[in-house]
């Protein structure tokens, strides 16, 4: 069998190989996320590698503030950190905790013209914010950036009300006091009363991370402290956030990381790289990957095909992609090795929770279709929509018309029956000369 591994630490994501399971590393609050994704389910481990919520779920968020989102049978709910779904999965998206509140969407629509809104609940679950916003940001010291209906970007408060008006092209959450805006082509940074405090001249802003903000300028990236000076100038092809005091570089796909001074302690020389966690992070040179610190120094001799780190001090790696996952501490000493009788297990449930998904909704389909097939048109009231692919229409003639995968005016007098094959299209039963 082969496998692989890719990792999302908080928004960023990395693949390292190609095979067919992987493991995704993230989260915080002392939990990685696990998901093996050739039986497609997801789980936690804690900083010793101890399984301590079980593989169930499609898909995990990241534990922020003792809740982590979850979904099951194609709906989001949450769970805390003893595993208990403390907010049933009833959404069609959900977002991470911040500030006490976290983010929700409910789609409306037909199958055709579908459309997310999201709102926000608190950790009961209760509705704070209804869903009726096309974006939504992370709270942070009681804002998060919104898009209202004219396309503008503001900021609300927890009632749902905007305490910085909708004026912008963009908008970011806010980081350390500042938040990143888009005006007019340039961005630059507000504070938390909407005051522009560094004006509007980058191609691009990113959120403070350690007291510095990563912008571009004439096309390189470079520095900003909190009051808008440039304190490492613009000379770099990419570059990500400060992480334990170090960034990661790019140039020519080539990584290295500097310092706040803007040197360059470790030259661009991994043909991979993370960001640091508990001055730890995984590179790759020579084709394989290893640990090292804050100093560059290997701290393990062992070297892997692909590895990531989890956001608990943690790292996954594989030998080859046709060994199993192990898990690393932080010196490279093994802790866990995935148990093939583990993800036999695994796989067994999730043919069971596939084969009973596909027995319901053959039986939803098989009751749809028997009904519709004895629906006559007279029973569905003017404007009604119903969901169709192929249609059958008798007319009084007893010719058949066939009528796929387009919206089509029925009249209603002269339809006896309709047949629905197959649901992903929309027609409309009413009146028409």
């Amino acid at each position: 069998m082969n496998y692989k591994i890719h990792a999302a630490i908080f928004t960023a994501s990395l693949v390292l190989s190609s095979a067919t399971t992987s493991a995704w590393a993230a989260s915080n609050n002392g939990l990685c996320s696990i998901k093996i994704e050739g039986i497609n389910q997801s789980g936690f481990i804690d900083q010793h590698g101890k399984m301590v919520i079980d593989t169930i779920y499609e898909e995990v968020g990241d534990f922020l503030e003792g809740y982590a989102y979850f979904k099951k049978n194609g709906k989001y709910g949450y769970i805390d950190m003893a595993g208990n779904e403390v907010i049933p999965a009833t959404y069609d998206m959900a977002g991470n905790f911040s500030d006490g509140l976290a983010n929700f969407g409910k789609a409306t629509g037909s199958a055709i013209n579908r459309e997310t809104l999201f709102g926000y609940i608190d950790k009961a679950g209760k509705v704070v914010i209804p869903p009726k916003l096309n974006y939504p940001g992370t709270f942070v010291s009681g804002l998060a950036p919104v898009k209202d209906s004219s396309g503008k970007f503001g900021f609300i408060d927890k009632t749902g009300k905007f305490k910085i008006p909708a004026k912008f092209e963009s908008a970011s959450k806010f980081s350390e006091g500042r938040a990143a805006v888009k005006i007019g082509s340039s961005y630059g940074f507000i504070d938390q009363s909407g005051r522009t405090v560094i004006s509007p001249k980058y191609e691009s802003a990113n959120d403070f991370s350690e007291g510095l903000a990563r912008v571009k300028l004439n096309e390189k990236y470079g520095y900003i402290d909190a009051s808008g000076k440039m304190v490492i100038s613009p000379k770099f092809e990419f570059a990500f956030n400060f992480k334990n005091g170090l960034a990661r570089i790019e140039k020519n796909r080539i990584y290295g990381y500097i310092s706040k001074d803007g040197s360059e302690v470790m030259p661009p020389t991994f043909d991979d790289a993370d960001d640091f966690l508990f001055e730890r992070t995984s590179v790759k040179f020579d084709g394989m990957y290893a640990i090292i610190d804050v100093s560059g120094s290997i701290v393990a001799t062992d070297k892997y095909k692909s590895m990531v780190p989890c956001a608990n001090g943690l790292f996954i790696a594989q030998i080859d992609r046709r060994s199993p996952p192990v898990i690393l501490d932080r010196n490279g000493s093994r802790v866990v090795e995935f148990d093939k009788q583990d993800r036999e297990r695994q796989a067994r449930q999730d043919a069971r929770d596939r084969t009973f998904r596909e027995e319901r909704e053959k039986k939803q389909a098989a009751e749809n279709e028997d009904y519709t097939r004895r629906s006559n048109c007279q029973h569905i009231l003017p404007g009604k929509s119903m969901t169709y692919s192929e249609m059958t229409m008798v007319g009084p003639d007893d010719k058949k018309v066939i009528i796929t995968n387009v919206f089509k005016e029925i009249k209603k007098t002269q339809v006896r029956y309709l047949d629905i094959r197959k649901a992903d299209a929309e027609v409309d039963c009413i009146d028409i000369k």
